[in-house]
């Protein structure tokens, strides 16, 4: 009992999907069973750890019309494991001989030493805060008659020290206003009523606001609105941190590289060669498009302007 409190994990083959996702081929998976499942792992404060490679770990029928493959293998560890090992990794590898892939947990994979930039993101927390709009329509009228890139950095910088004064420390004032609402709910009166109402409307915006928060961040699309903060929420968010990693790219020849600088080559030429100019015929594109415009028109459009 000792370990569980201190750290706990497990893996192997669980023989059940957190989500319809995690299934391809024939019937779905039965709801309730997904939900059984999702539920006693989210009861056990438990987190999945994200799987490097193929999404599926075991297969049935390949090949004909029968073919099922689903995510029955996977590791689940509780948050003090995963602040232990915050680089874990957990690979999906080929089995020969079975119908279960093999999976690798790795606790302190060799690091990469890649530095991690940080970029504006905008969070939809500030649209709760009802000042928020006045902020923006003030700051964007002090930038004068700037270029819009330039408008867009300023935003940018603006918003970023909006968020460090004002949503920071919301779960600080979560708890503040937890305390002032235990306090006063023993001896509710008329005199001081207004004074509960009060709290209980900042409290409920101030979990609407963490609510926002924690939305954005799990990207759970099937959490339902008056699910204010579950444990599995902040779960998929501690989790999907994983998903965010890029660990190795394939580049164009099928080579898998994981060291920075290849990793840079690799998506500087993908992206240099999608967006060149190519030299492709576009009479293919051209022949499906339907003409919109005469022949008589385009040569007005076409007259040289004089």
């Amino acid at each position: 009992m000792w370990m569980w409190l201190i750290m706990f994990w497990a893996i192997g083959d669980f023989n059940d999907i957190l989500s319809a996702s995690k299934k391809k081929g024939r019937t779905d998976r039965a709801p309730w069973l997904i939900n059984g499942f999702r539920s006693a792992v989210s009861d056990a404060r438990l987190l999945d750890v994200h799987v490097e490679g193929y999404l599926f770990t075991w297969f049935k029928s390949l090949g004909t019309e029968r073919a099922v493959e689903e995510r029955l293998d996977r590791a689940l560890v509780n948050k003090q494991w995963f602040q232990l090992y915050p680089n874990v990794i957990l690979e999906n590898l080929p089995a020969p001989a079975s119908d279960h892939s093999h999976i690798l947990l790795t606790r302190e994979p060799v690091s990469n030493n890649s530095r991690v930039i940080s970029i504006f993101k905008f969070e939809n927390v500030w649209l709760v805060d009802s000042d928020f709009h006045d902020y923006v329509h003030n700051r964007w009228h002090s930038y004068g008659h700037r270029d819009v890139i330039d408008k867009l950095d300023l935003c940018a910088k603006d918003f970023s020290d909006w968020n460090k004064n004002r949503c920071l420390h919301l779960r600080r004032d979560i708890d503040i206003c937890r305390r002032k609402l235990d306090r006063t709910r023993t001896n509710v009166n008329p005199a001081n009523v207004k004074y509960f109402n009060a709290l209980r409307n900042r409290m409920t915006h101030l979990l609407v606001q963490d609510d926002a928060f924690w939305r954005q961040r799990s990207k759970i699309c099937w959490l339902k609105d008056g699910d204010l903060n579950t444990r599995f929420f902040h779960a998929a968010t501690t989790s999907r941190k994983k998903v965010n990693r890029i660990v190795s790219l394939v580049n164009s020849d099928g080579v898998r590289y994981t060291e920075p600088d290849d990793l840079c080559n690799i998506a500087r030429n993908y992206f240099t060669d999608i967006f060149q100019k190519q030299n492709s015929p576009v009479t293919l594109v051209l022949e499906v498009i339907n003409q919109s415009i005469s022949d008589d028109d385009n040569a007005l459009l076409t007259t040289p302007f004089t």
